[in-house]
């Protein structure tokens, strides 16, 4: 029984008119969410784009299915002629739970492995990346520390203010946070310097872009991200400089500390390594002076494609501030661009000096999720159909291993592979499908699928039998409903 002040509303709720206006505007829906998706998702400011999660179909689906349910309980009679009724309406309810499940937890990303060169191997997978979602990846090497590598989760790129993620076990309170997103940027090297000339104290930034400057009395010139040949090819031929002072050269390199070089007129050099929030004292055109690093690495200096002559990175770039103290106590920090790479464990890091020794290498990439088991290629096949260079099949033997136990696969064009609840299938084959360098196998899983299945075949036996078996019912009237 239904108490009387929820009779009307009940009534309102289960009208069959209006469980057909739900059905035919979430079907709308999802014919637009089809057909124009980048649009729609910007229109309802869907984040990551996740339209077929938006609260918008998930209440329209959710109304649909309280209108059934109520109009079934309401107004369809409980006999056996009406059994095809009940199991039709039940079928649809469950088949629709079931795309729902698989709307909001379907996961969908690729797994990335590379052949390293002149070994013969492929590296292994352990994890497949999301198209749709982001994080930043912050790994802290401390002396004597070890490594930490924390992610930082990106729902909505436009909406970075205050994310923060303190990386756990690590000295002086150490922390790094996400503070910008940055959609179009030109991002350059750079390094912050101060310089103390007597009483006179300045700080100097150099870039890629701008990279010398006048002190008093000599130049500074900044090379960046320099190799090793490059580097004795710069200070190693004692030829004369061009000019008529001494210049000091800072120099950075990717996996060493950086240098301040001084080179005299005649080309003779004096190299001093060069740390972050560590001073050093030099003897530059006669005079003293003493040169400290604060901090270097990618900066953005516009969100323009760069202009001729420019050099730079363009692209999506996150903007991430660290915070730590120097070796005297005192507060230091180091923003840092990180430029988007779709592969995070492939991609060459930013990476920042810390004041007490160490770095933090910085990644921006798609998010990621651990596979069950661990994916490795043990060798892959290329075929072609007879007489052309068409191709028929991409094979990949696989080992997918969970501790001791190694379970053996063959992985084709058309046969995908389980791995726990997840469909491995091929995807692309780079850069030649021959002698392939990298290969992306695509990775989805399918909750909800088998209520798919159930919610179909329960629709179809209440058709069978209300188009089928209620005929042939005892008593059953010709056009009785």
């Amino acid at each position: 029984m239904i108490p009387s002040f929820l009779k009307k509303p009940v009534r309102t709720i289960s009208n069959p008119w209006l469980g057909v206006s739900l059905g035919g505007l979430a079907a709308a829906y999802l014919c637009v969410a089809s057909v124009i998706p980048d649009r729609l998702a910007g229109l309802l400011g869907a984040p990551g784009g996740n339209i077929f999660r938006h609260w918008l179909i998930v209440g329209m689906a959710g109304a649909a299915m309280l209108n059934m349910l109520l109009a079934s309980i309401l107004h369809v009679r409980r006999d056996l002629p009406r059994l095809g009724a009940w199991l039709a309406h039940g079928g649809a309810m469950v088949l629709a739970v079931g795309a729902g499940w698989f709307a909001m937890d379907a996961r969908h990303g690729q797994a990335v492995s590379v052949k390293v060169p002149r070994a013969n191997f492929w590296t292994a997978m352990d994890s497949f990346y999301l198209p749709d979602r982001f994080a930043c990846y912050v790994r802290a090497s401390i002396p004597g520390g070890g490594q930490t590598q924390t992610p930082l989760p990106i729902a909505d790129l436009q909406k970075i203010r205050t994310l923060d993620a303190p990386l756990a076990g690590l000295p002086d309170g150490l922390s790094a946070k996400a503070v910008e997103y940055l959609p179009d940027a030109t991002l350059t090297d750079y390094v912050l310097l101060e310089l103390a000339q007597g009483e006179k104290r300045r700080r100097v930034e150099l870039t890629a872009v701008n990279p010398q400057h006048q002190a008093d009395g000599f130049y500074i010139i900044y090379h960046p991200d320099i190799s090793e040949n490059a580097l004795q090819e710069l200070i190693g031929k004692n030829s004369p400089s061009g000019f008529s002072t001494d210049v000091l050269l800072v120099i950075t390199r990717r996996d060493s500390p950086a240098l301040a070089v001084v080179v005299d007129p005649e080309g003779k050099s004096r190299s001093f390594d060069l740390n972050i929030c560590r001073p050093v004292d030099l003897t530059v055109a006669g005079g003293a002076v003493r040169l400290e690093m604060l901090t270097g690495g990618l900066k953005a200096i516009a969100e323009h494609p760069p202009a001729a002559g420019e050099r730079g990175i363009c692209g999506p770039a996150l903007l991430v501030e660290c915070r730590g103290t120097d070796s005297a106590g005192k507060e230091w920090r180091s923003r840092q661009a990180v430029p988007f790479s779709q592969f995070q464990h492939i991609s060459l890091p930013a990476t920042i000096g810390l004041p007490r020794g160490g770095t933090v290498e910085l990644g921006f990439a798609q998010a990621s999720l651990p596979l069950p088991r661990q994916i490795s290629i043990c060798a892959t096949t290329f075929i072609t159909h007879p007489g052309s260079e068409v191709p028929a099949d991409y094979i990949c033997h696989l080992n997918i291993d969970r501790g001791e136990n190694v379970r053996k696969e063959v992985l084709q064009l058309n046969r995908p592979v389980m791995v726990g609840q997840y469909q491995i299938s091929q995807g692309a084959w780079l850069d030649d499908p021959r002698r392939p360098r990298m290969i992306v196998l695509e990775v989805s899983s399918r909750p909800g699928l088998w209520l798919v299945w159930l919610g179909m075949a329960i629709l179809a036996l209440g058709l069978v039998w209300s188009i089928l078996i209620k005929p042939l019912l005892p008593g059953h009237q010709a056009g009785e409903p």
